[in-house]
């Protein structure tokens, strides 16, 4: 585990910086939305206009749902990494 470890600074703030590239300026998920539920809808987001849908990444998703509009205070620390580095190896395939 990472000392000092917090959703905000190692998750939603790198995520809002992604989905600022991904998605664009106007329309992208804020950190604090991201924090608030909107962690796993940004990534499939992002994930979707890079695989035009998300069939290619079914697995992914799978794992994302239980977690689907739900804080960051209701995800746990290590299913949050584990989420958010799946799904940053998802992007380093595509790129």
């Amino acid at each position: 585990m990472i000392e000092n470890w917090n959703f905000h600074g190692y998750v939603a703030i790198p995520l809002e910086v992604y989905s600022r590239k991904y998605i664009g300026e106007t329309t992208y998920d804020s950190a604090n939305a991201i924090e608030n539920g909107e962690f796993v809808n940004a990534m499939f987001k992002i994930l979707s206009v890079e695989f035009n849908g998300l069939d290619e990444i079914k697995e992914f998703v799978d794992k994302c749902r239980d977690y689907e509009g739900k804080p960051a205070s209701q995800i746990p620390i290590e299913t949050a990494i584990d989420l958010f580095d799946e799904f940053k190896q998802i992007l380093q395939t595509i790129n």
